[in-house]
């Protein structure tokens, strides 16, 4: 056992290196975890009202002038309401 866990240490110390040395690699990597979900992603949106007084988000500002606020969207975050069948009896 304690062989196995100074060959899996010394396994990680080198796969570290190898990472850290290629640049390229590493952004795979980064890109391998974010899309297996072991990663969170995030987002930046912009939360503001139209002319009509309806709720806008949006990847990019608004128009100039339009009072705004900034939204950090995670993609490891549930934002819709729990559905009434899944909702525990009281």
């Amino acid at each position: 056992m304690k062989n196995f866990l100074l060959f899996s240490l010394m396994v990680g110390i080198v796969v570290a290196l190898i990472l850290w040395w290629s640049p390229e690699l590493r952004h795979q990597a980064s890109d391998l975890l974010r899309d297996t979900g072991l990663k969170s992603t995030s987002a930046t949106l912009y939360k503001w009202q139209n002319k009509q007084g309806i709720w806008q988000y949006t990847q990019n500002p608004p128009p100039e002038g339009v009072p705004y606020k900034k939204v950090e969207a995670r993609s490891d975050v549930n934002v819709l309401p729990l559905p009434e069948q899944l909702k525990p009896d009281d």
